[in-house]
């Protein structure tokens, strides 16, 4: 057979050229050229596999499981590496070229010009991301070499690392250092400020190999990984032969974290963006709650149960680092001299269009003696409606955000964000302030700023994302125990009615969304940020309770969570899961 992907009689390609390679791959490794051999799952647990898959998308012989004990899924067996060396030599550009490309697929200009363009996109996603011309770029898998010619034409040193000899060949053709191996990369002293793996780490023959990027890793430097995300795509178009694994995000989270990879970005498509910070510090997390997930996914359900939803910081790390800075140069106290400083009941008051109805109860528990506690948006609200606040939370760093601090009341304590918008510290000068640290706090790159402005010991909160979340959080570290919540509310009524009245300024945009909960499907409109918080809701209020800080809470107003806690059989309090049951369209 031609090894060229012409038809035999001198013609060019014709639309029988892919089918032929994988005939021909079905063959060898029926006959044994292509020997196989078991595999073990990363996580090292003795295997407890469900068969996902037994042959690709072209139908050549290959059995994926997923792995019951962490969720990720596995070629077993697969081809030695020795064999998969010959394929990818041989078959594998025929096949997963020639059947999207066709008579282009053997072109090897038009194929490099493919990866120029998906190098100019990967530049405008690392650029939301303040990764913005990197000196020295590495791309594993690198082919021809396309998708670094954005880079060098922008002046950067660009390395490819390439298994197969023709890409390898074409790449210095174009002026790219091409190394076989990442070994000889480390060799060679590469340090680089962006590697890149595209299409690569489902390919891996040991995910352990990912250890040796950091060889090649500047300290600060930023590896990009995108592979197929199963939850993303066609599960029919998901498989294939060359892939020894198959993610969806949380398994790829999953993995990197165990090899010292710290997430910067990643979404189930998958793209993702990684620092290496050296061995995980916690206990691992197996991310086994998505396998209802996955299974939903791959039997293509009309409807299915919510999946953990992932949110995105709308700030970038450097403006977080930049506002920490500014803000800790005024070397305000922290959180935790309050710390257990307090006890009982508190009320927190969200910006939800349900507290608008709830006014006279707040006041009812405020005369109790219950203390107060307010989102710095629902601060002019409170002024509104005669309500002094115990406490203020600010987290948000948005512009703006002063908009909340237009009738400040002497007696409130503000409880502020480090990374806050540096206007609220100006703002507050001269009234009662305590600063926490979020996460953009704790990152690793903030540490040297707590040092230099003199702080030895700080407060970290889960924050959730939200400022509600934030203060639930905040609460819990003063010593509070017993929680009145209003306004989390985490759906709207209408697309017009989405806030509370008299509430300062509003947050991000947000594209509703419809949603079905309880075994009844009653339809409530919400968005993906709301979806997050209710998750993270249940988890950390879960958290709190098996760590007995937390006694009851107790939700007023139309809220998402009152409808997942009617959809539950226990009362959550006391019981040992968490409610999760959604339904949404697809």
């Amino acid at each position: 057979m031609p090894s060229n992907g012409n038809n035999g009689n001198g013609g060019g390609w014709d639309k029988t050229s892919p089918l032929r390679y994988v005939s021909q791959v079905i063959e060898k490794l029926e006959a044994g050229i292509y020997p196989t051999e078991e595999t073990k799952c990363f996580c090292g647990v003795e295997p407890n596999d469900s068969v996902i898959a037994e042959r690709d998308r072209y139908l050549i012989p290959h059995k994926i499981v997923m792995c019951e004990n962490c969720l990720l899924m596995r070629a077993n067996p697969r081809m030695t590496k020795e064999a998969y060396a010959e394929f990818y030599n041989n078959e594998y550009r025929k096949i997963y070229d020639g059947f999207p490309y066709q008579e282009k697929s053997e072109d090897k200009d038009f194929l490099f010009q493919l990866a120029v363009d998906k190098g100019v996109e990967l530049k405008k996603f690392l650029a939301k991301w303040d990764v913005i011309n990197p000196k020295i770029v590495v791309d594993i898998g690198s082919d021809k070499g396309g998708t670094l010619m954005p880079f060098k034409d922008d002046g950067a040193e660009v390395y490819g690392i390439e298994i197969c000899e023709d890409g390898r060949a074409y790449a210095e053709q174009k002026g790219i250092r091409c190394f076989k191996t990442i070994e000889e990369a480390v060799e060679a002293g590469i340090k680089a400020d962006l590697v890149i793996m595209q299409d690569i780490i489902e390919h891996l023959m040991d995910l352990r190999e990912m250890e040796k990027v950091k060889e090649i890793l500047a300290p600060k430097g930023y590896l990009y990984i995108y592979t197929p995300g199963l939850l993303a795509i066609d599960p029919n178009q998901a498989f294939q032969n060359a892939h020894t694994y198959q993610f969806i995000g949380a398994t790829l989270d999953y993995v990197m974290e165990k090899l010292g990879y710290a997430e910067y970005f990643l979404d189930d498509h998958i793209l993702s963006l990684w620092r290496h910070i050296g061995p995980p510090q916690f206990a691992e997390e197996r991310p086994l709650i998505w396998r209802k997930a996955i299974f939903e996914h791959l039997l293509q359900q009309d409807y299915r149960s919510l999946p953990p939803v992932r949110t995105t910081c709308k700030f970038s790390e450097k403006d977080m680092l930049c506002n920490l800075d500014a803000n800790l140069k005024h070397r305000i106290p922290t959180i935790g001299e309050l710390t257990n400083k307090y006890s009982g009941p508190c009320i927190i008051v969200g910006g939800g269009p349900s507290v608008d109805g709830q006014i006279d109860k707040i006041k009812e528990l405020v005369d109790k003696g219950h203390s107060l506690i307010v989102i710095e948006r629902m601060y002019p609200w409170c002024y509104e409606h005669g309500l002094k606040p115990t406490f203020v939370v600010q987290l948000d760093a948005s512009e703006g955000v002063e908009e909340g601090f237009t009738h400040i009341d002497p007696d409130a304590i503000h409880l502020i964000g480090a990374t806050t918008n540096p206007v609220v510290f100006e703002v507050l000068k001269g009234y009662k302030q305590y600063i926490f640290s979020g996460v953009g706090g704790a990152h690793p790159d903030a540490q040297p700023s707590w040092e230099k402005h003199g702080y030895k010991k700080v407060i970290i909160v889960n924050t959730g994302g939200s400022v509600s979340l934030t203060a639930m959080s905040i609460a819990q570290v003063l010593g509070f125990r017993n929680f009145h919540l209003f306004g989390f509310d985490l759906m709207v009524p209408s697309h017009d009615k989405t806030y509370a009245a008299d509430i300062a300024g509003e947050s991000v945009d947000r594209n509703y969304v419809e949603v079905e909960v309880g075994e009844e499907r009653e339809k409530v409109l919400t968005c993906s940020s709301f979806l997050a918080f209710a998750q993270q809701f249940f988890g950390m209020t879960e958290t709190a309770r098996r760590w007995g800080m937390i006694d009851s809470v107790d939700i007023y107003g139309e809220s998402l969570l009152t409808k997942m806690f009617d959809s539950c059989d226990d009362n959550f309090m006391n019981s040992k899961s968490v409610p999760t049951e959604l339904s949404i369209g697809v």
